[in-house]
């Protein structure tokens, strides 16, 4: 069975994940695994081993009782069964990205669902520390959701290019079924050298059945050359009614670029969509 990681900081923004990570389990018939990462309880350092133990162990049992109850207020608000969509909860300590890596690994995770928000520092205010952390070294797809997002499917999803090639990636297979799910229409944004040139998506190379798959949906291209890339990409994702945007980069200097432009701060908190992050690593 699919398998999605919900992480949750107890916050506005991750419970709006959450209830996200729960409609996109009911659609995809997947189970949900929710998990908080603790930090360590405030115990003076000179304390006895035996103290500390006590304090961490009823910090552990106070925030599993939480994610309970969250996980049951999503079932009542969605009006959901627990037949419909099977869940389990986890706590794990800090730091947060090594935590969420093992819980990918040990729990067989397939996509993480994450909020945008979590950081009170003013360069990662829009987006939180945690999920640009997890971002760069998720080895499965990372579906980042807006705090304000009003989640109604995937219907036209907006796919970013950094070359003339369809990349590939173990990730795709979860956007390919994310797509047919919602029978979505594709967008693609192509980034080229200034000069080149193709009509549409399907013009380009694959061997990827996967990629077969998805341009059997209804699909769009638009070039954005190298000159014009970042006025392009601004105007592109926040000027259309797209419901979902998705990243690919192909290499670290892109990749960097892509945050230092603050364009995915944009997408989450101007263009309010949630983010598909399929990385390298995927």
């Amino acid at each position: 069975m699919l398998r999605i990681l919900a992480p949750t900081d107890f916050s506005t923004d991750g419970y709006n994940a959450t209830l996200v990570a729960m409609q996109l389990a009911k659609a995809l018939q997947a189970e949900v695994v929710f998990v908080h990462a603790m930090a360590k309880p405030p115990v003076p350092a000179t304390s006895p081993e035996s103290l500390f133990q006590s304090v961490y162990q009823e910090e552990q049992r106070k925030a599993r009782i939480r994610l309970l109850d969250e996980a049951q207020h999503l079932f009542d608000i969605l009006d959901l069964r627990h037949a419909d969509v099977r869940y389990s909860t986890l706590v794990v300590p800090t730091p947060f990205a090594d935590s969420m890596l093992q819980v990918i690994s040990s729990e067989n995770i397939d996509i993480v669902v994450m909020g945008s928000r979590g950081s009170s520092q003013l360069k990662q205010i829009l987006i939180g520390s945690n999920t640009l952390e997890l971002m760069r070294v998720s080895p499965v797809p990372l579906l980042v959701i807006p705090s304000d997002v009003v989640f109604n499917g995937f219907e036209n999803i907006k796919i970013l290019l950094e070359r003339m090639k369809l990349p590939e990636r173990l990730g795709l297979d979860m956007l390919s079924r994310i797509a047919h799910t919602y029978d979505a229409s594709l967008h693609f944004l192509i980034l080229t050298k200034d000069g080149e040139f193709v009509e549409d998506v399907s013009e380009l190379q694959s061997d990827l059945t996967v990629w077969e798959h998805l341009l059997k949906l209804p699909n769009t291209t638009t070039l954005l050359a190298d000159s014009e890339a970042l006025v392009g990409l601004r105007a592109q994702l926040t000027a259309t009614n797209s419901s979902l945007v998705v990243l690919m980069p192909e290499k670290q200097s892109m990749w960097e670029s892509l945050f230092s432009k603050n364009i995915s701060e944009e997408l989450a908190a101007r263009a309010h969509m949630p983010l598909l992050v399929i990385s390298p690593y995927t």
